[in-house]
């Protein structure tokens, strides 16, 4: 997937869980590395990188961004 096809991702994901106000809870202790395989098994910590990254929610229809996306998966810190 190149890095476009990955932003809508993330987007179409903030986007509903933001409209739905959607309560997740994470089963990991709360400090998930999101990676490709983690992102789908912790919704909570997945929300909370998106707000962490610079999504913001009263953008929910048009998500401008304070930040670089294609970095989003990476495994640095």
């Amino acid at each position: 997937m190149s890095g476009e096809q990955n932003a809508s991702c993330r987007e179409r994901f903030f986007r509903r869980s933001i409209t739905k106000n959607a309560v997740y809870q994470c089963k990991y202790g709360n400090h998930c590395e999101i990676d490709m395989y983690m992102r789908r098994k912790c919704q909570e910590c997945r929300l909370k990188k998106c707000l962490n990254v610079g999504m913001r929610p009263e953008c929910k229809y048009h998500l401008w961004l304070d930040i670089e996306l294609p970095n989003y998966y990476s495994t640095k810190k």
